[in-house]
Formats: structure tokens, sequence, C-alpha cells
């Protein structure tokens, strides 16, 4: 993972901090000064090539993943218990895109959206919209709840994005 982080410092303007815990696997918080933008993490199979992911919050995240499997996607992964920091899950959309559902406990996740350094925005590409559809958060139909923001783009209040 060093050329990741050398990557990033240089891209990104982070400074990488790994978590010195044995059982963490390397895991390493990613911060663009003090605030938490994402993290680095090991491969968690051989031969699988490097991505980046993405992770949405939610309040229940076994509830979270069966409204998932109900609308016709997939779980690669979990869900499981991260230490005491989250209820985590790899699961995928029908028609394959992967993304992650996170529940946070005692670690809040990322604390800087929308500044230099920081996600600023994601979405899917997809080869045919209804295929994603089905269990993609509903923003405007309700299961999203849009985050307050400070002026420094930085979280303000209710922290969950996903019920």
């Amino acid at each position: 993972m060093p050329a990741a982080e050398t990557f990033c410092a240089a891209v990104f303007g982070w400074r990488c901090d790994t978590d010195p815990r044995e059982e963490a696997g390397g895991y390493t918080l990613a911060r663009p000064g003090e605030s938490r933008v994402a993290a680095l993490s090991p491969l968690p199979q051989p031969g699988r090539p490097p991505a980046w992911t993405v992770s949405f919050a939610a309040d229940d995240a076994d509830a979270a993943v069966a409204r998932v499997t109900a609308a016709g996607g997939s779980l690669p992964t979990g869900p499981m218990d991260v230490f005491d920091q989250d209820r985590f899950a790899v699961v995928a959309d029908p028609a394959g895109a992967v993304f992650s559902l996170r529940q946070g406990r005692a670690f809040a996740g990322a604390d800087l959206f929308d500044a230099p350094g920081a996600l600023g925005w994601t979405e899917p590409l997809a080869r045919e919209r209804e295929r994603h559809s089905p269990s993609a958060p509903r923003c405007s139909a309700g299961p999203c709840a849009p985050r307050s923001r400070t002026r420094s783009g930085a979280s303000a209040g209710r922290t969950s994005a996903v019920r």
C-alpha cells in the first residue's frame, strides 16, 4: 500500500494513518488535515484488481442488506461487525455494480465532504438504467436522507444516508 499512500498524498494532499493493530490488517485512514475523508485497505483476496469503492451509511446494515436483496441485488460479503467500529456489508445492485453499506458505531466514518481532497459526488455507471434503479437509493422517494452541511462541507447533524 505504500504506492497508494504516496499517490493519494501527491494527488489529494492526504496524510495516511495506519491502524497499528495486527488484526486491522493494515487499514489506513486518509486525512487532508484532521478530517477523515477515506481509507486505504489491502486487497481482500489475492489476484483481485485494485479499485476504489464507495460506502453508504445505513441506520441498520442488516435491514439495508435485506432491501438490496429484495430489490434483486446480491450480497458478496457480510454483514459483519468490524471490531466495535461499525457493521459492514458489500452488496451489488442487479447489474453487478458493487458498493458497501456501513452502520457506524464507534467509528463515525468520513467527516468532510465537498471540500478539496474529500468526496464530492458518486454515481453508478450503467449500461441499462433499469437494471440499477431497483436497489439504488431513491432520495426523492424516501430512503435517502440528505445531510445538512456546514459551509466547510463538513456533515452536520444526522450522519446516516440510507434507511
